[in-house]
């Protein structure tokens, strides 16, 4: 009579494939682009959020932005905090650590330049790295306005000034759902 070995591998071998096999960690970056356009003028597309390997301030992952041309232009700009003094403060990209979005909030600041003073304009919000995540962008605009979208978003705006300062608040809601059910049902779930 034959007796069959079960097909498992030994318990040693696995926890030698735990010890050597790295895990790799979920991700927690979030990056959102940006793209303003106009009637006969659109922006480059810009990115804020945070990343895993960013660093708070100037590295790999923040891009410098030009000054705009001197007419028909829609620029954009984000201030970095902590940017080097012996650069100009204009980023096309500003990410920032991962970390610092545990109170899942985060405030960024961004300079509207146009020469399409009084038109309308339409700001584009994508995910283009977290978008499993529920996120939404309170965009601060003067005088006292503020607007909340859902992303992906798009935004009709009027420059009201050739600069505009507005604040992006990049918010995440809690990814895990909530579910109301009666009492009845959760004790089915557990058989009582």
């Amino acid at each position: 009579m034959h007796h069959r070995r079960p097909l498992l591998p030994p318990l040693a071998l696995l926890t030698w494939l735990i010890v050597l096999v790295p895990v790799t960690a979920l991700s927690q970056s979030i990056v959102i682009t940006l793209q303003a356009h106009g009637e006969a003028v659109v922006s480059d597309v810009h990115r804020f959020g945070v990343h895993d390997d960013a660093l708070m301030g100037l590295d790999g992952y923040d891009l410098p932005e030009p000054p705009p041309p001197p007419g028909g232009y829609l620029g954009l700009s984000f201030v970095m905090p902590g940017a080097p003094a012996e650069l100009p403060n204009r980023w096309r990209h500003e990410l920032r650590p991962s970390e610092i979005f545990m109170d899942q909030t985060e405030t960024w600041e961004l300079i509207l330049e146009t020469d399409q003073v009084g038109r309308p304009l339409l700001l584009d919000f994508a995910a283009e790295i977290g978008a499993q995540y529920p996120l939404a962008v309170t965009i601060l605009a003067p005088p006292e306005r503020a607007y909340r979208v859902e992303l992906p978003a798009q935004l009709s705006f009027v420059a009201l000034a050739p600069v505009t300062r507005l604040l992006l608040e990049l918010t995440s809601d809690d990814p895990v759902a909530a579910e109301v059910a009666a009492w009845g049902e959760i004790k089915k779930l557990y058989g009582r």
